[in-house]
C-alpha cells in the first residue's frame, strides 16, 4: 500500500514539472506574456432600474420605484433604491415612502436570488384620523431576468403586520446593465 502510495506520487511530481520543462527553451526561460484584465470604468459598472405599477378607478395606485446598483462582479450586484406608492379609495388615501439596499446573486445567466432590506414610512390619511408608521421589511427571492425585462418572487422575513405587502410579493420590471 505504502508503496503504491510513493508510485503515484511520483508519477504525479513528474506530470507536474512536465509543463515547467515546457516554459524553457535554449535562450533561458520564457516569461508568458502578461493578461492584463480589461480596464472597467466606475460607469460601466453601474446597473439602472426598477418597477412600475399603476392602476386608475374607483380606487387609485401609483408605484415607482427606481433602482441602481453597482457590479461587484459579473454574477454579484449590490444596490439602493427608492420606493414610492401613492394609493386612495372612497374611504381613505395614503402613501409609502421608503428606503432600500438590496443585493443579487445571479447564479445561472438569467436566474438569481434576491435579498433587500426596505424600510418604510407609511401615511394613511381617513375621514377620523392620520395614522403614521415606520415598517421594516426584510425581503429575500429568487428572480429571473431577460435581457431588460424582469420578474422575482420575494418573502417579507419580518412579516409586520402593517407592512404593505402581502405574501408572496412579485414583482415586475427590468433591470439595464446587467449582462446586455
Amino acid at each position: 500500500m505504502h508503496n503504491r502510495i510513493t508510485y503515484g506520487l511520483c508519477i504525479l511530481a513528474c506530470l507536474c514539472s512536465a509543463g515547467a520543462w515546457s516554459q524553457i527553451d535554449e535562450h533561458g526561460p520564457v516569461a508568458k506574456p502578461k493578461k492584463e484584465a480589461p480596464a472597467s470604468e466606475f460607469k460601466d459598472r453601474l446597473v439602472y432600474g426598477g418597477n412600475v405599477g399603476a392602476f386608475f378607478g374607483t380606487s387609485t395606485f401609483v408605484n415607482l420605484n427606481p433602482m441602481v446598483g453597482y457590479k461587484l462582479t459579473d454574477e454579484f450586484v449590490l444596490g439602493v433604491g427608492l420606493n414610492y406608492v401613492y394609493y386612495s379609495n372612497p374611504v381613505f388615501k395614503g402613501s409609502l415612502l421608503g428606503k432600500s439596499v438590496w443585493g443579487r446573486y445571479y447564479f445561472l445567466e438569467q436566474f438569481y436570488a434576491h435579498t433587500e432590506f426596505e424600510s418604510i414610512r407609511y401615511t394613511q390619511a381617513s375621514y377620523a384620523e392620520l395614522f403614521k408608521r415606520d415598517v421594516n421589511v426584510a425581503l429575500v427571492g429568487l428572480g429571473y431576468q431577460s435581457n431588460y425585462f424582469g420578474v422575482s418572487i420575494l418573502y417579507d422575513l419580518i412579516q409586520d403586520p402593517y407592512s404593505p405587502y402581502s405574501l408572496p410579493i412579485i414583482r415586475v420590471g427590468g433591470m439595464i446593465g446587467i449582462g446586455n
